[in-house]
């Protein structure tokens, strides 16, 4: 089995740097991604799952063996050309722990997300790399301030933002991740071209730091200076989901009348003040109607003007903006019908939105008998029953075909205007 390894490492060793060297980094133009001369506009998803699983597999487990894989090749027969993975792992006593203690890495874990990596490399599948999450799922934040013996329940989460040493174990870890050489590459994280970008934070709030988003976009804004300057050639994002306590630019009182919690000056964060940071190379944006609790007769259009107005204010900032997570729970939206009309509109609203770069329901999964179900994920049946596959489909190859450079900057587009 050793001497097996051994020469598969090097196999893929050897396959997957012949495949990279053909392949550059995603940079940014203005409001475009751009990758060896030529536009990106992408369909993808997300795949929470690929790290942990592939460490599973590497163990024999039955039910992780070949996941990673199905998974890509599931992707793929969907046109999906970007998915976004965790470089995180805080739990305790799981055989795919990346992080065990603070600032105790575990080998075993970070083989795994070697893999995925490499595993996306081969099939030029790019990947949107998550650096932390603010929820408990994998341990995220609420481990890193046990850790530091500070409070971690929801209601004081955000305030450990303003705590120097919470700061400093993430800036550690994000620096230990983008310097890691890639057991299967050889390269560090932070050289690798199927990295589109690192992202900060899984949906970062700013609950009750009440001060307009400043301690929210100076915290995001301190980690995304570690990652560039631990040597990331890739882009970085924020993971910020659109909530603004500066309400310039939306129609407040169309969003009062669906939740007033989305947008007013009383929240702690600032999707203006993140997207203006020059740190920060994308805006994200995320719509989640169910559980922001949206009435369901609103949340197909609602989430149409909330791509749009957040859409306008990252093109004031010259940014991209990557539609990362969307989704209806099944469950709350009984009718197949109705949930694929909901996601047509919002794929078909980023595809007329010059600035989106990329359009990503939440969440692939291969495996119809998954064990971590959540009501959203799509791709693992063919057919009726799976409501999503053949619009996502459609749309990939609508954004590939409408991945022109021109009108990419802020002067390309007045020019453009004055003519």
């Amino acid at each position: 089995m050793a001497v097996h390894d051994a020469t598969t490492r090097a196999r893929d060793a050897s396959a997957v740097s012949d495949a990279a060297r053909a392949r550059g980094f995603v940079t940014r133009r203005g409001v475009c991604l751009v990758r060896d001369g030529a536009r990106l506009r992408l369909v993808g998803s997300s795949a929470f799952h690929l790290q942990e699983e592939r460490a599973r597999q590497a163990l024999g487990w039955t039910g992780s063996l070949h996941t990673v894989q199905r998974t890509f090749e599931r992707a793929q027969a969907n046109g999906v050309r970007v998915l976004r993975v965790t470089a995180f792992n805080e739990r305790a006593d799981d055989v795919a722990t990346i992080q065990s203690a603070l600032g105790v890495l575990r080998e075993p874990g970070l083989v795994a997300l070697d893999r995925v990596i490499a595993e996306a490399t081969e099939r030029d599948v790019l990947l949107i790399v998550v650096l932390s999450n603010y929820w408990g799922d994998y341990g995220g934040f609420p481990r890193y301030l046990e850790w530091l013996g500070l409070p971690s329940d929801y209601e004081h989460r955000a305030l450990a933002m303003r705590d120097a040493r919470f700061r400093q174990a993430l800036a550690g870890y994000f620096s230990a991740i983008v310097r890691r050489r890639n057991t299967v590459t050889g390269r560090a994280y932070g050289e690798e071209p199927a990295i589109l970008a690192w992202e900060l934070v899984n949906e970062p709030r700013g609950t009750n730091l009440d001060d307009g988003g400043v301690t929210f976009a100076s915290f995001l804004h301190e980690l995304a200076v570690t990652v560039k300057q631990a040597g990331a050639r890739q882009l970085v994002v924020a993971g910020d989901e659109g909530y603004d306590s500066d309400t310039r630019g939306y129609d407040v009182r169309y969003w009062n009348r669906l939740d007033d919690r989305l947008l007013n000056r009383a929240r702690g964060e600032s999707f203006r003040r993140v997207v203006s940071d020059p740190a920060i190379d994308a805006a994200t944006v995320h719509w989640y109607p169910d559980h922001w609790r949206v009435p369901t007769t609103m949340a197909r259009e609602g989430g149409a003007r909330w791509l749009r107005e957040h859409v306008a204010i990252a093109e004031q900032n010259d940014k991209p903006v990557l539609f990362e997570e969307f989704g209806l729970m099944a469950p709350r939206h009984p009718s197949l019908e109705a949930r694929r009309e909901a996601y047509d509109h919002w794929f078909a609203t980023a595809l007329s939105l010059d600035a989106v770069a990329a359009a990503m329901p939440w969440g692939l999964h291969w495996n119809p008998d998954f064990h971590e179900r959540d009501g959203f994920e799509w791709g693992a049946r063919d057919g009726d029953d799976d409501p999503y596959s053949a619009i996502v489909r459609r749309y990939s190859a609508r954004f590939a075909e409408s991945a022109s450079l021109a009108g990419c900057t802020r002067e390309e587009r007045a020019a453009n205007a004055a003519r």
